[in-house]
């Protein structure tokens, strides 16, 4: 379980469970790591189409993905598709996560070790993330330096005096 960035795909939150439980169960741990970690509660809760629960937890509204109504407006239908969208895009992340970092298999003993795994499993997911966006912007800032190089060597040479003997 996790929140994911709109936008940068950093995940925000992870949080360890002892046993396999329903998503109805899962969302109140998971509000409260978001307000201890961010020091309020989100308006809206996006769940999947497997959730069955409570449509309001603590004052959250929990949004499940639904058919539009006869009565829906055209902006209604983009922007409940874009915000359903955006929720299906986690479960991709989810799979790096258990593919590219080990996150399939515990290999540390215990309850306190599968939280371990699962911190330096999100830790080194966005530590990746946070490097490739260093490197792109080093590349843009370094392709701007050798252009303006090359255009100050270009004009300084056509500049120069030519010498006479």
């Amino acid at each position: 379980m996790g929140g994911i960035r709109p936008g940068s795909g950093l995940v925000l939150g992870a949080h360890h469970l002892k046993e396999n439980v329903h998503d109805s169960k899962v969302i109140e741990p998971a509000l409260a790591q978001f307000e201890r970690l961010h020091g309020y509660l989100p308006k809206e809760f996006v769940a999947d189409r497997g959730y069955r629960g409570k449509s309001e937890v603590g004052g959250v509204k929990v949004s499940i993905p639904r058919p539009p109504t006869k009565t829906s407006s055209a902006y209604q239908k983009r922007k409940n598709k874009k915000k359903f969208r955006r929720r299906a895009g986690i479960e991709p992340i989810i799979g790096h996560l258990k593919s590219d970092f080990r996150l399939s298999r515990n290999f540390l003993a215990g309850v306190d070790g599968d939280r371990h795994n699962l911190m330096m499993a999100v830790c080194a997911f966005n530590f990746r993330k946070w490097i490739v966006n260093y490197q792109r912007a080093l590349k843009i800032w370094l392709d701007t330096i050798g252009q303006v190089w090359y255009n100050l060597s270009d004009n300084l040479i056509r500049l120069a005096p030519i010498p006479t003997f």
